[in-house]
């Protein structure tokens, strides 16, 4: 590309950064009720992970030459893909790798905490939910993910502070709010 911006010219890759190829067609549609736009929103949704987001972050993990705080990203994102398609074992399993890794990231422990408290068990979770917080002391998604375990167990004692701690960041949310007057 003669007019590559970059000196020396750099390689370009697909993708969804501004510095990467990128190229897409949007299509509006309107549906005749909200039952048929739920319908289509959901088939859209795991069309364009299936079929666009996957292959896409496999991509990014199978090329070298990219650093590897960009291929810890692409893991998390491909795990969250697999999780939200129903493919807890391979989540799982690229989830654990990222948290063995000297740098973990409080995520990846908190995406785990939430498989386990899925599959029933709550003393995995909570463990789970900690090492986040340890990573990350403010980690909204394990601070959530401890306060509903703590709520399923009736320790409000331990339920409120995580909620609070919540609605110091976000005062408006709603579903934590909703929590914390239950407990």
């Amino acid at each position: 590309n003669i007019a590559n911006p970059h000196d020396p010219p750099q390689r370009v890759r697909y993708g969804p950064k501004t510095v990467d190829e990128m190229s897409e067609l949007a299509i509006q549609l309107v549906t005749d009720s909200r039952r048929d736009y739920a319908l289509l929103k959901n088939d859209f949704d795991r069309w364009r992970v299936t079929e666009e987001l996957i292959p896409y972050l496999r991509r990014v993990l199978s090329d070298r030459e990219r650093d590897q705080t960009e291929l810890d990203l692409a893991q998390l994102g491909l795990a969250k893909a697999l999780f939200g398609i129903g493919q807890r074992a391979e989540a799982r399993q690229l989830l654990v790798s990222l948290t063995q890794s000297s740098d973990a990231n409080a995520e990846s422990f908190a995406l785990l905490g939430r498989m386990a408290v899925d599959e029933g068990d709550l003393a995995k979770g909570w463990s789970y939910f900690r090492q986040a917080l340890q990573v990350e002391p403010g980690q909204v998604d394990a601070l959530n993910g401890m306060g509903l375990v703590a709520m399923r167990e009736r320790r409000y004692a331990l339920a409120v502070p995580a909620f609070q701690r919540i609605l110091k960041d976000y005062p408006a949310d709603v579903t934590v709010l909703v929590n914390l007057s239950i407990c």
